[in-house]
């Protein structure tokens, strides 16, 4: 599927997410819409709520206020078993609490999937370790793998029932170069065969990179949606994120930020 066939538009309406008897807020009024397939980003300071929307986005947090749809209908009347086929959510600091190996953790995605027999989804699990590259730790004790291998079974979890979309919370975080970038070009690989992905991101320079577009959101606020390079302007990135940064043309082209109160050799 082509992102000019996307015609899953998830749309946020006035959004409002209070918890505890003291009502704390975590969103405020927040609106929002994505509209095509591809990646987009959500990033703020740490606190600003970015976590809490992806939460709320699938019900895992109930808004006090608000409306969230996709395909034109309200997700909250929707049954469990129809949010979790169409909305994935892929986690901070997961870890297992029984002895499975690393297939049994991405088997347990094809919940999602009861439409599928017993042989489709043996037909599917073939199909994830092929994409993930999971063939030399299949059989291996989730709890003994290294982050970046769990990452890669997190993630093959998250999309085994093919969800129309993923909400992936830092799925960077703790990685190592080589596998930060491994989680990318999967990621991207999945927005080409259709999938939308919303990912928060603390790298600003990946998410110019990466996404096509981009929400800020501060004090559970949003501040701007657009395209990334609206968004991540420089007024309001010291404003928001209270750092000097300005952006460099390297010397193969490419639109970088880099820190201005820092010399480089």
């Amino acid at each position: 599927m082509s992102e000019s066939t996307f015609k899953h538009d998830l749309i946020i309406h006035k959004l409002d997410v209070q918890v505890g008897k003291d009502n704390i807020r975590l969103l405020d009024d927040i609106s929002l819409q994505f509209t095509s397939a591809g990646m987009h980003a959500i990033v703020g300071p740490n606190g600003s709520g970015k976590t809490s929307l992806l939460k709320t986005i699938c019900l895992l947090h109930q808004p006090t206020a608000g409306e969230i749809s996709m395909k034109g209908e309200n997700i909250q009347h929707w049954t469990a078993e129809t949010r979790a086929k169409n909305i994935a959510y892929l986690g901070q600091f997961v870890e297992s609490h029984w002895r499975l190996n690393a297939l049994q953790v991405v088997e347990l995605g094809l919940i999602a999937a009861p439409h599928l027999n017993a042989a489709e989804k043996q037909d599917r699990l073939a199909e994830l370790i092929e994409q993930f590259e999971l063939h030399d730790i299949a059989e291996q004790t989730f709890n003994t793998l290294s982050g970046g291998e769990r990452a890669r079974i997190l993630l093959a979890r998250s999309v085994s029932a093919k969800p129309t979309v993923l909400l992936a919370d830092e799925p960077l975080n703790g990685l190592d170069l080589k596998y930060q970038r491994k989680m990318l070009e999967t990621l991207q690989a999945l927005c080409k065969d259709g999938m939308m992905v919303i990912i928060v991101m603390h790298d600003l320079n990946q998410v110019l990179k990466h996404c096509k577009s981009c929400a800020l959101i501060h004090n559970g606020k949003l501040i701007k949606q657009g395209e990334v390079s609206e968004v991540l302007n420089i007024k309001n990135i010291k404003q928001y994120f209270e750092v000097n940064l300005h952006y460099q043309v390297t010397d193969h082209g490419k639109i970088v930020l880099v820190d201005s109160e820092k010399e480089y050799d």
